[in-house]
């Protein structure tokens, strides 16, 4: 099974990081490439939920396949001649939160020459996503820790 995985490391709460991403009503604001969100709920947060992202001349059809809160959301995607499983898992940091997105290929729907060699249309869409949230996170002011370490600690 063909996969592909992006980090990011966001300056921001994971906590804060993952109520943005299953906000999913957020999307067409954040992206000019998405036109529209359609989700049963917002925000999201059961298994088995539904719904579509419209982006560019492209339609997603999404179900959440797996969700743990506050840590993974999964979905089964299908556009674009295939069928993928994308996963967003965050992990608090020291310093904020890491997102990993993986997308790998459940599927390939069509026999298209020019869609077999190429990557998920949702890869792109999510890496669009954690790059603009990283934006619009990492420029909103942080709580201030409780300790701040100093490098030379380290080396003592």
């Amino acid at each position: 099974m063909a996969c592909c995985t992006t980090v990011r490391w966001i300056y921001s709460p994971a906590e804060r990081v993952f109520a943005a991403l299953r906000d999913i009503h957020l999307y067409p604001t954040w992206f000019a490439s998405v036109r529209q969100a359609q989700w049963q709920a917002t925000p999201l947060r059961a298994v088995g939920e539904r719904g579509t992202l419209m982006s560019g001349r492209h339609t997603l059809e999404m179900q959440i396949c797996d969700y743990a809160e506050g840590r993974l959301i999964a979905f089964d995607v299908q556009a674009v001649g295939r069928q993928t499983r994308d996963i967003l898992q965050v992990e608090p940091t020291f310093d904020g939160a890491r997102v990993t997105y993986t997308s790998e290929l459940v599927t390939l729907l069509t026999t298209n020459p020019q869609v077999q060699g190429r990557m998920p249309f949702s890869k792109k869409l999510f890496d669009d996503l954690l790059s603009t949230l990283k934006t619009q996170l990492d420029g909103a002011p942080m709580p201030a820790a409780s300790h701040t370490l100093d490098m030379r600690e380290l080396h003592r």
